[in-house]
C-alpha cells in the first residue's frame, strides 16, 4: 500500500494524476530514487553521516599529479 507521510504520498496528493499509467510511471521513478538513496547509504562508511563531506578524490589526484612531475 501507499505509506502515509511518505514523499510519494504527498506528491500524489498534491498533483492530480489522471490515469493509472501516469500513477505507475510516477511510482516507478520514485522507487528508483529510493533505491539509489538506499544504495548510497549502504556504500557509506558506518561512521560517516549523510551530510558529512569526506575527503575529496580530486584533491588526492592533484597531489599524485604533483608527485609524478
Amino acid at each position: 500500500g501507499l505509506r502515509r507521510g511518505s514523499d510519494f504520498a504527498k506528491a500524489v496528493g498534491i498533483e492530480e494524476i489522471k490515469t493509472v499509467d501516469a500513477f505507475f510511471e510516477k511510482a516507478q521513478k520514485y522507487i528508483a530514487y529510493e533505491e539509489k538513496q538506499i544504495a548510497a547509504d549502504v556504500r557509506r562508511p558506518k561512521g560517516q553521516e549523510k551530510d558529512e563531506v569526506g575527503p575529496s578524490r580530486r584533491g588526492n589526484e592533484r597531489r599524485k599529479e604533483k608527485e609524478v612531475r
